[in-house]
């Protein structure tokens, strides 16, 4: 709050898309924003970024009648208990409330739903998160932390945006580890599967490769790809955060983001 009531624009990655997440929050931070003359972004890969990506495709239909942003991953090697605990891996399976946990801890999808139903000119009557689970039968070494059997290692989670009593934008994630999991869900993808259901129908899917000359030696090498990913689209935003009305604002508010200065050697 206070950089913002000093003046400061403020890109984060930080789960921030629209800021509804912050509940009372997010006047707060509006009112900070009108103080210092300032503006806050937020994104990211995912969600943020494959987001827009789903925006620009139902850009060429005249009839959208709903937008499908699919993440499955198996993160196996994601070795980030920080981030993964909140969304409910490692809890008992049948600890109460594991649902109401997940919605909590993906609930910046939620905000990206907002965010697209925005983008579509649409007030959406709600926004609700559905949950299932699946436990792993046998204690799972993660590295720096453990699942113990009969407990969560396997999330799926669905933000619906509704119109109408129908859906018109959902955003589903489904990330599983090990190989121990009840059930045993398959991940038949690595990446998104952006779908734009209309006239005409779009079809995206969107997954990463390293470079040719990139060296990688251990997991943590080669997570180097996902913070490039999650960093370079607000920091390819700033110049139009910069130039933006103060407020909170979303890629809808500002113009196309370019990749100035990328192009190794030239400029």
């Amino acid at each position: 709050m206070r950089i913002l009531s000093a003046g400061v624009d403020v890109v984060t990655t930080a789960s921030f898309i629209t800021g509804h997440r912050q509940g009372p929050g997010r006047d707060r931070l509006a009112e900070a924003c009108r103080r210092g003359g300032s503006t806050i972004f937020g994104s990211g890969i995912s969600p943020g970024f494959i987001d827009l990506l789903a925006i620009a495709s139902a850009g060429i239909c005249d009839r959208v009648d709903k937008v499908t942003v699919s993440e499955a991953a198996d993160t196996t090697f994601y070795d980030s208990p920080a981030t993964e605990r909140p969304v409910s891996f490692g809890a008992p399976i049948d600890r109460p409330g594991l649902p109401a946990m997940a919605a909590e801890g993906t609930a910046v999808f939620g905000e990206a739903v907002r965010m697209i139903g925005d983008a579509l000119g649409v007030e959406l009557d709600e926004v609700r998160c559905d949950a299932e689970f699946a436990q792993t039968t046998t204690e799972l070494d993660l590295g720096s932390w453990t699942i113990p059997a009969g407990c969560v290692a396997g999330v799926f989670a669905s933000w619906k945006g509704i119109v109408a009593g129908r859906t018109l934008v959902e955003l589903t994630v489904q990330w599983r580890k090990g190989q121990t999991l009840e059930p045993d869900w398959k991940i038949d993808q690595d990446g998104w599967i952006l779908q734009v259901d209309g006239r005409p129908t779009v079809k995206n899917v969107v997954s990463f490769a390293p470079p040719s000359d990139f060296q990688a030696e251990t997991i943590a090498d080669f997570m180097t790809l996902g913070h490039i990913m999650t960093a370079m689209p607000v920091i390819n935003a700033i110049p139009a955060v910069v130039a933006a009305a103060p407020g909170i604002v979303t890629y809808n508010d500002l113009p196309l983001i370019q990749p100035h200065g990328v192009v190794p050697g030239v400029g």
